[in-house]
């Protein structure tokens, strides 16, 4: 073979992995996750059945590798912003504990509007179904999941108590379903070029911390 010939392998002009992440996050927001087949994502991604599968041998596998690539340093920032409350002297309320969960979003949104939202739109479905435990990608320790709750610990009265484990749910992922669909119903112009309006990331913060804090 000689030097200019090509050889077997994937190709190096463009950034193949890159480019079906990509489109299976934007395919997943859209259709569903459990709706398009490799073979699909391949032929929107223009990569051959070959290529796709070099990357990523199983469905599964890019599933999770869409979640983590945002995921992970997601996770990070919430996990710092997190044992930051845990650790803090001063008292913790309910708005401390979701603005330590719902800016880092804000922020990744304001990085990518399109892509980051359509992330957020996968991610809510796999929380929906429990089919990922995205909270905790980055393998700190402690978790994101165990921080959230030492946190919330900190910011809420009788925590161990169902209503209040429930109330937690209902408002996480109530904040985790307006923000994937912020792109949707009325008012328009929650989320525009820069990322999310200010006000109706305000405005979620002060709904969830005040469902959070309810008195029975």
């Amino acid at each position: 073979m000689t030097a200019g010939a090509s050889r077997p392998g994937p190709r190096t002009d463009v950034d193949v992995r890159a480019r079906l992440l990509d489109t299976a996050e934007e395919l997943f927001a859209a259709n569903g996750v459990g709706t398009d087949s490799l073979r699909a994502i391949g032929r929107a991604a223009g990569v051959s059945s070959a290529g796709v599968l070099y990357h990523f041998p199983r469905r599964q596998d890019l599933v999770d590798a869409v979640v983590a690539r945002r995921g992970e340093p997601l996770t990070r920032s919430m996990r710092s912003g997190l044992a930051a409350l845990v650790e803090r002297t001063e008292p913790v309320t309910t708005r401390d504990v979701v603005d330590a969960v719902l800016l880092p979003m804000v922020a990744m949104i304001a990085a990518d509007p399109k892509a980051g939202l359509s992330w957020m739109k996968l991610i809510t479905q796999l929380a929906n179904h429990r089919a990922a435990a995205w909270a905790d990608l980055d393998d700190g320790e402690p978790s994101a999941s165990e921080l959230f709750h030492a946190a919330a610990v900190r910011a809420l009265r009788d925590y161990e108590s169902t209503a209040v484990r429930f109330r937690l749910g209902i408002a996480m992922f109530s904040m985790l379903a307006s923000l994937a669909g912020a792109d949707q119903g009325k008012p328009e112009g929650k989320i525009g070029p820069a990322g999310l309006d200010p006000v109706f990331v305000d405005e979620l913060a002060r709904f969830t911390a005040a469902g959070l804090a309810a008195e029975r």
